[in-house]
């Protein structure tokens, strides 16, 4: 059979994530299952940076929040995409394959249903959302009375693309640990609302 560049098909941005997930945060055959690897793959990151103090809350309907203290998101325009259009620069966190240790907030993204991020500067609250993998509502400002932190995530895993339980608070503390170990002065606090309904909005 011939094969040549016509035969190539090139994935851009979080649609490679989704077409083929294992590539990115391992088979369902590996230990543990994914959701558990894709949450703290996502938290390593984040802590890595060095915030005060990263929070993960469990929310009812399989939703989970990661929380922190440090520096909040850019919002400042980056240079102009291939449209020709700036936008502002935490949409490439998530809609762009960085460098690996870059790259966790994208992959969250791809893998999630529903995704709503949330950074602080000054005293407002700036909120994107994304499902899909793409973005569905464009970046708003307004006021935040009790943020979560100076930065937070709130997403449900995509069930289609990634299998495994709902995460329970046993999980997450593992996560929390493994972390914690890893990356020392790293300050995890695990909050199990799963009584509660997540908020959205």
């Amino acid at each position: 059979m011939e094969y040549n560049a016509s035969d190539i098909e090139v994935l851009v941005g979080t649609e490679a994530v989704r077409r083929r997930p294992q590539m990115y945060i391992g088979g369902e055959d590996l230990h543990p299952s994914p959701r558990v690897r894709l949450l703290e793959y996502v938290v390593k990151e984040i802590a890595e940076e060095r915030p005060q103090e990263v929070r993960i809350l469990l929310w009812r309907k399989d939703a989970i929040t990661i929380a922190y203290d440090g520096k909040p998101l850019p919002i400042e325009p980056f240079s102009p995409s291939i449209d020709g259009v700036s936008h502002p620069a935490l949409y490439r966190l998530f809609l762009e394959l960085l460098r690996p240790e870059e790259s966790a907030r994208a992959i969250l993204n791809a893998l999630s249903e529903k995704l709503v991020v949330s950074t602080m500067h000054a005293d407002d609250r700036y909120r994107v959302m994304f499902m899909n993998g793409g973005i569905v509502s464009l970046l708003s400002r307004g006021h935040c009375r009790l943020p979560l932190g100076t930065t937070w995530f709130t997403y449900r895993p995509d069930t289609t693309l990634i299998t495994g339980e709902v995460l329970e608070p046993e999980d997450v503390r593992s996560i929390a640990e493994r972390v914690g170990r890893n990356i020392k002065g790293a300050r995890i606090r695990v909050e199990d609302r799963i009584t509660e309904g997540a908020d959205w909005y």
